[in-house]
């Protein structure tokens, strides 16, 4: 999606395969999942990556240009909309993930490691935001500013691939097993 190229080692092509396989927590046995299957929650999120990325591509341009200023607008504007698509994972797609698959304890133990990894990279990126937000950008930091930012970026751009590749084809398929179950 962006450019980047992934490479799977043979044991994250064997976890592919078997999140393929997995059987999904049917709905039907006398539970209800506690929350539903949202046919466009994929594309919502998907929609929100390449907006992010968009607008923290325009910070870092910003940042290069010493427009300081509109930097820290466009910072603002993304640190908005990532806590708005943080949130949503976090109703929706994992409270979703860990009933469907609970009886699957690989695919939860992963889906649970997505999680944990997506709260750590996000309290990071809030503190960059946060520190950057307070003090501004400015002539002095221009250089600390851009490297974090860059770095960020590439944690990001990987972040979203791997959730595009992996977390969000766990959801499609849950809906497929449980139409079988």
């Amino acid at each position: 999606m962006f450019g980047l190229k992934k490479f799977f080692s043979a044991k994250e092509q064997q976890n592919i395969e078997h999140d393929r396989k997995v059987e999904v927590a049917p709905a039907n046995q006398g539970e209800k999942f506690p929350i539903g299957y949202d046919e466009h929650l994929i594309g919502r999120l998907k929609d929100d990556h390449g907006e992010l990325v968009r607008l923290f591509t325009s910070v870092i341009r910003h940042a290069e240009n010493k427009r300081f200023t509109k930097a820290i607008t466009e910072l603002s504007a993304f640190r908005t909309l990532l806590t708005n698509h943080l949130i949503t994972e976090n109703t929706k797609l994992y409270i979703y993930l860990n009933y469907a698959y609970k009886k699957d304890s690989s695919t939860a133990e992963m889906v649970g490691h997505f999680r944990k990894e997506m709260s750590q990279i996000g309290k990071s990126v809030m503190s960059f935001i946060q520190d950057y937000v307070r003090s501004g950008i400015t002539v002095e930091n221009q250089h600390a500013f851009l490297r974090q930012a860059r770095e960020i970026a590439g944690i990001l751009v990987n972040r979203i691939e791997t959730e595009e590749q992996r977390l969000y084809e766990i959801y499609d398929f849950s809906l497929a097993m449980d139409a079988h179950a």
